[in-house]
């Protein structure tokens, strides 16, 4: 603020100050007044975002169009294409009203800066933390900063590669539960085609939670079979109630004043009531756990005790940090389990659902897949379905998933401190502290100058010959923006992706799907990608497909 006006706000208030007339009410006052006039005048006529072009403003305070042109996933492919022919990889658009102005970028040099070299300057927006950790905890997912560290730092252990070697059978074992499962289901109410509609990501989203809840805590809860557990169905209708159903007006109102949450609402009685038997749940699993770690080393001098899930490899590497500040409290480990068995689950429920969405467009491929299977079990049975040499196409459909649908389609972060983000260019973007910039993994992922003119198909045979363009993009795993990347980039990376094939190939050697007619599936940014029956989103998430069992056709050889 200039020097002028910054005097003249100070002198102002030194005079209500020295007033003995002047109440403090009215120094509240005009405080308020001041940054009122501040926020709502001078930063946005300041801001040095305005020097970047972008979509055209919508001339009404709290008109929401420019965000969604990023944020809306049944047109974002599009969107985004047509924003970064016309106004270049790095852009300024509106967010919830003229004042809120952000930067969208698709600058790989810019995005590698907030993600990686300058991460601790740029942690998520406190919206997005506000919103999960109300439903999460303070967990890894949403923490920053030195408490992310430390839980990162106990976590790890916990997805290294001889754990997850550990948690194989447990992926498979769901998998097929739920194959016969679907099984007895199908063999009741088949067509005339022998199709019976399913709606199977309320299928496989019961399977992932089962077996993250098995391999995560070794905690059966059976829910492929029955959906009563009460620790399933606080989690169900917790999220069914915040989320299902996308943002409404209150929920998006609760961000700004928490105070809403407050009220007795049926919304907020039935968070509360949900995360009152998730905790009762995490606290006795965590003692339970933590009993017989201590027990069992005690007992085998040091050696290492049976535990193999998650959580009991990091109750382990908790005991074993050797300073008292840096081990996790009850309320951080309870918080990953909140993190785990929800988003965890939840994002690779909906990856397999998208998978099988796509090969249900494409019989040609999933017939493919298929014979791809059945020829490596043929030729070796205890072949591994995450042997990419072995089941190469498998592997290339999964990488294709997610990068053409990825779970979370992107990232908010906000800036804080005045700073200028290197870009390709060379010549670097300004921005204000406090201002949001938005990462899109979505759009990363499908950018036609980097994947191809066909970025937006849906083709896995590209992975047998990917573009130079696309083999620097960034990127975790597979050069793809999914699971992000840097110090807050997904742990679980691993986990997910066998638990996705280990799935996938039970299901596609049993099964054949295919569309169900006069249902369009869309795609619905609601905190994830889920899928959404058009004219029917008041019905929350749901992905109907017509399935039924695989049946070899008689060789033809003679």
């Amino acid at each position: 603020m200039p020097i002028a006006t910054t005097a003249f706000a100070t002198d102002a208030l030194n005079w209500v100050r020295a007033s003995p007339i002047i109440s403090a009410e009215l120094v509240l006052l005009a405080y308020a007044l001041y940054k009122l006039v501040k926020v709502l005048v001078y930063e946005p006529l300041t801001s040095p975002l305005e020097a970047l072009r972008g979509p055209p403003k919508p001339g009404k305070v709290f008109d929401l169009s420019n965000i969604f042109l990023a944020l809306d996933t049944v047109n974002s492919q599009r969107n985004q294409q047509e924003m970064r022919e016309e106004y270049g990889k790095n852009m300024h658009i509106q967010g919830f009203g003229y004042w809120d102005q952000r930067l969208l970028t698709f600058d790989t040099r810019a995005i590698n800066y907030i993600l990686n070299q300058a991460s601790e300057l740029y942690p998520k927006a406190w919206q997005s933390r506000r919103m999960l950790s109300r439903l999460l905890g303070e967990g890894l997912a949403i923490t920053e900063g030195e408490q992310h560290k430390r839980q990162r730092r106990v976590i790890n252990p916990a997805f290294a590669p001889a754990a997850l070697r550990k948690l194989d059978p447990i992926f498979h074992s769901k998998a097929e539960e739920l194959r016969d499962r679907w099984f007895g289901l199908l063999s009741s109410t088949p067509d005339a085609e022998g199709y019976t509609t399913l709606d199977i990501n309320h299928w496989i989203s019961r399977a992932t939670f089962d077996a993250f809840a098995l391999g995560g805590f070794s905690y059966s809860l059976n829910v492929i079979q029955n959906e009563d557990h009460p620790l399933y169905l606080a989690y169900k209708k917790m999220f069914d109630a915040a989320l299902n159903k996308g943002q409404t007006l209150m929920g998006f109102l609760e961000i700004y004043l928490p105070w809403l949450t407050y009220l007795p609402t049926e919304v907020n009685r039935q968070i509360n009531a949900s995360k009152k038997v998730i905790l009762e749940a995490g606290e006795e699993i965590i003692r339970e756990k933590r009993a017989a770690l201590i027990k069992g080393l005690d007992e085998e001098k040091g050696r290492e005790s049976g535990g193999r899930d998650l959580l009991s490899v990091m109750i382990k590497s908790n005991l074993e940090e050797t300073s008292p500040k840096q081990r996790l409290s009850d309320a951080e480990l309870l918080a990953q389990i909140h993190s785990f068995l929800f988003v965890g689950s939840d994002s690779v429920s909906l990856s397999i659902s998208w998978t099988l969405y796509e090969l249900s467009q494409n019989i040609a491929l999933q017939t493919r897949v298929r014979d791809e299977i059945l020829a490596a079990r043929q030729s070796s049975p205890n072949v591994s379905v995450h042997d990419a040499s072995a089941l190469p196409l498998l592997d290339a459909v999964v990488r294709e998933c997610l990068r053409v649908t990825p779970p979370l389609q992107s990232t908010l972060r906000c800036a804080t401190r005045d700073d200028i983000i290197p870009t390709e260019d060379g010549n670097g973007i300004k921005i204000r502290a406090g201002q949001l910039v938005h990462l899109p993994f979505e759009g990363m992922n499908i950018a036609k100058e980097i994947w191809g003119e066909d970025a937006w198909e849906f083709k896995p045979d590209r992975w047998f010959n990917l573009p130079e363009t696309a083999k620097r993009n960034p990127g975790l795993v597979s050069n793809l923006m999914t699971f992000s990347i840097g110090s807050h980039s997904c742990p679980g990376v691993h986990f997910a992706i066998m638990e996705i094939k280990a799935f996938l190939a039970e299901l596609i050697v049993s099964f054949e799907f295919a569309p169900v007619p006069k249902k369009r599936i869309l795609k619905g940014n609601v905190m994830v990608t889920r899928p959404f029956v058009a004219g029917e989103w008041g019905k929350g998430t749901q992905m109907p497909m017509l399935i039924r069992p695989y049946t070899p056709k008689p060789s033809t050889e003679a």
